[in-house]
C-alpha cells in the first residue's frame, strides 16, 4: 500500500512540475515520458502477448513526424500534437 501512495505522489509531482521548468528540462521530461510510453507498449505487445510486430512503432513514428512537420509549418504545437496522433 505504501508503494501505491508513493506512485500517486510521483504522478502528482509530474503533473504539477512542468510549468515551473525551463524549456530544456520540459523537453527532456516530455521526451523521456514519450519514450517510456513506447517501451511500455512494446513490453505489453511483445512481452505479455508474445506478438512480434513493429506496427505500433511505425504508427508512433509517423504520428511524431506528422506532428513535427505541422508544428514547423506554423500550426499551434498542441493542435499539431493532436492532429499527428489522429
Amino acid at each position: 500500500m505504501k508503494e501505491r501512495g508513493l506512485l500517486w505522489l510521483l504522478f502528482a509531482l509530474l503533473l504539477i512540475l512542468p510549468p515551473f521548468l525551463d524549456e530544456y528540462l520540459r523537453h527532456l521530461l516530455v521526451s523521456s515520458l514519450t519514450l517510456a510510453l513506447l517501451a511500455l507498449g512494446w513490453n505489453i505487445l511483445g512481452g505479455f502477448a508474445g506478438q512480434v510486430s513493429f506496427g505500433h512503432a511505425a504508427f508512433f513514428g509517423l504520428g511524431a513526424y506528422g506532428a513535427g512537420i505541422l508544428s514547423k509549418a506554423g500550426l499551434d504545437p498542441w493542435l499539431a500534437l493532436f492532429l499527428g496522433g489522429g
